[in-house]
């Protein structure tokens, strides 16, 4: 059920598209969840962001509308305001594990399916890779541990 009441988009979203997603009734579940790309990075003008944030206190209660920035937004973004003053509305900061941190979340990914990986090999995974879950998340695949 989560996959048919998910919906994502990239940084190229109208305002009009989200809304409708947004109002689009959960099937056979309780919440409806639109996730929304880079959008804030992609500095959109100042007409759309306007209608935006006139909007998203409308949201319907049962839709659970996410935005994932790649970089930080500053703390006097107009929507992280909002986001303050709204009960419904929140925002949470998650960084990418890095260095040892990144290291460990590999070798926990390789033991929560059953699997094991060297603290070298994680090491390397690591620094060839980097932060990228999904992708190291799919190296571990083709080494057999997802």
């Amino acid at each position: 059920m989560l996959a048919l009441n998910t919906t994502q988009y990239g940084n190229q979203v109208s305002l009009l598209d989200l809304q409708q997603a947004c109002s689009a009734m959960p099937f056979l579940a309780k919440a409806r969840i639109v996730v929304v790309e880079g959008l804030l990075a992609s500095i959109p003008d100042k007409a759309y962001m306007e209608e935006l944030e006139g909007w998203l206190p409308d949201v319907p209660d049962f839709t659970r509308l996410v935005f994932l920035e790649p970089k930080p937004l500053p703390d006097n973004h107009r929507l992280l305001r909002l986001a303050g003053q709204n009960d419904a509305g929140y925002a949470r900061r998650f960084d990418l594990p890095q260095g040892p941190q990144l290291e460990k979340w590999i070798r926990q990914q390789a033991e929560s399916i059953g699997g094991e990986i060297s603290p070298r090999a994680a090491q390397l995974l690591a620094a060839n890779v980097g932060s990228d879950l999904a992708v190291l998340e799919s190296e571990l695949g083709k080494a057999g541990y997802v």
